[in-house]
């Protein structure tokens, strides 16, 4: 796997926020699930993620274990205010760029651009809670199991939801037939080894 880009982790955290700088409702919550999401979007349909970072299981979902650093050092460079907001009953910080959006051209894809276009549109349309609930029933995060456990890339591809009956007994066959499962239903690892 591809190691974490700072640069494109930092180029891709002021393109989002320059996307949404005059949304107030989109905040760090939100910019974590973008983040996370097309990372996790492009490692499945690729086998390599966009930046590679590390994310990790919080409270509100997945959370990219270097935003913190990363904005401060976006601050410090003079290319992004950090702003706290209040939405309900919660301070959601948030990253203002301060300069146009960065020319990504050389760092990334078309392609994978429109992935991540196509997340900021998606997570933009809901509340803070709303994605965060949704990325509760992400794989990685439920496996993840506590806060700070890292999440696995690989997890991306797993299936979101629980398989349907029909998904199970085509899934119990598959395992019986290459000898995962033995006839009587137990799996190997289940088996009496004397």
């Amino acid at each position: 796997m591809a190691a974490f880009d700072q640069k494109r982790f930092e180029s891709l955290i002021l393109y989002i926020a320059h996307r949404r700088r005059d949304d107030v409702r989109f905040g760090r919550t939100k910019l974590a699930k973008v983040l996370f999401y097309s990372d996790f979007s492009v490692y499945q349909d690729q086998g390599e993620p966009l930046t590679g970072a590390t994310y990790i299981r919080m409270p509100f979902g997945p959370f990219p274990k270097r935003l913190d650093e990363s904005e401060d050092a976006l601050e410090k460079q003079g290319l992004a205010l950090l702003a706290y907001d209040v939405e309900g009953e919660h301070e959601e910080k948030r990253i203002i760029p301060i300069k146009g959006a960065p020319d990504l051209s050389a760092l990334f894809e078309d392609w994978q651009l429109l992935v991540v276009n196509d997340w900021i549109d998606r997570i933009a349309a809901a509340s803070a809670k709303q994605i965060s609930d949704f990325s509760h029933r992400h794989p990685g995060w439920l496996l993840a199991k506590r806060v700070g456990a890292e999440i696995p890339y690989e997890t991306a591809i797993l299936p979101q939801g629980r398989p349907s009956p029909y998904e199970a007994t085509l899934a119990k066959e598959v395992a019986r037939d290459r000898g995962w499962q033995s006839a009587d239903g137990k799996w190997l690892w289940e088996r009496d080894s004397a």
